[in-house]
């Protein structure tokens, strides 16, 4: 707004409607800049936060209340935030705020959110400190990430890698990633690594007589069975006892269309793994 006072002067008039005119395009580029920037928040599923910590004013964008199902109205501190939160994640959330606050080093933690489904969504946040006239830290900024998404397609994505779609055991893929931690465990405490591979005689007959729902079935009977003898250690069990021993570790894998593999970790004697070959071929 503004106002002219009588008589008027045209040129003093102009000046002044020339300046009312140019507030209102920048008034109407920065409402469109907040459009764009609300707009790539969304699309990014961002969202933030501040926290003036000494007088304890607490502000949160629409996007982020709705990250926790909430609403501003509710979110007034950053202990409504906490509680939205999952139990453990609660403890490193108001952590990473105080190391923040202390040094003025910025830092993320990744938290969760219970969902009412039991479900939980996955965020990532950002936390940076800002200092007042006396360069103490005294207020706290955070961007908010939703990451659900990402994390499940990245699950997705290791699960194809690492895990067999039709048994569910673990695959070749898995053994590479996993046989140089066990060898170096065996190096730690002195004991062997065996690996057993168990190959399906005549698969190929059984898929070209019966079909490969047959054989697909077959496979999954030969998973569950050594599954449920690994899981039970009755493989290595002494004297034919149902016994676990001390140390062995067992992992089943499928590695091949016909084959499986057995990677026995810290054994002590590599005779074991021999009376293993010969149980499973019994």
């Amino acid at each position: 707004t503004d106002f002219e006072r009588k008589p008027i002067e045209p040129r003093m008039l102009a000046k002044r409607a020339h300046y009312m005119l140019r507030a209102r395009h920048k008034a109407n580029d920065l409402h469109r800049n907040e459009q764009r920037i609300n707009q790539a928040y969304r699309i990014a599923n961002l969202g933030h936060w501040e926290w003036k910590v000494a007088e304890n004013d607490f502000s949160i964008s629409m996007e982020v209340a709705r990250m926790l199902k909430s609403s501003r109205k509710v979110l007034r501190s950053v202990d409504d935030v906490i509680s939205r939160l999952h139990d453990d994640d609660r403890q490193k959330f108001s952590e990473t705020n105080v190391r923040v606050l202390e040094d003025g080093i910025s830092r993320n933690v990744e938290i969760r959110v219970p969902l009412s489904n039991g479900r939980e969504r996955v965020l990532v946040q950002w936390v940076e400190a800002e200092q007042d006239q006396h360069g103490d830290y005294t207020q706290l900024t955070g961007i908010v990430q939703d990451v659900t998404e990402q994390r499940a397609n990245e699950s997705k994505i290791y699960n194809l890698a690492h895990y067999d779609s039709l048994t569910g055991l673990p695959n070749r893929g898995y053994l590479k990633q996993h046989l140089d931690f066990l060898l170096d465990q065996a190096s730690a405490t002195e004991t062997q690594v065996a690996v057993l591979f168990i190959d399906i005689d005549q698969f190929g007959r059984i898929n070209n007589a019966l079909g490969h729902s047959a054989g697909d079935e077959l496979l999954c009977n030969i998973a569950d069975k050594l599954n449920d003898a690994t899981q039970s250690h009755s493989l290595l069990a002494q004297g034919g006892e149902d016994s676990a021993p001390d140390l062995e570790q067992m992992i089943l894998l499928r590695t091949d269309s016909d084959e499986f593999a057995l990677v026995i970790s810290q054994l002590r004697s590599p005779e074991k793994a021999g009376v293993v070959a010969e149980r499973i071929s019994q």
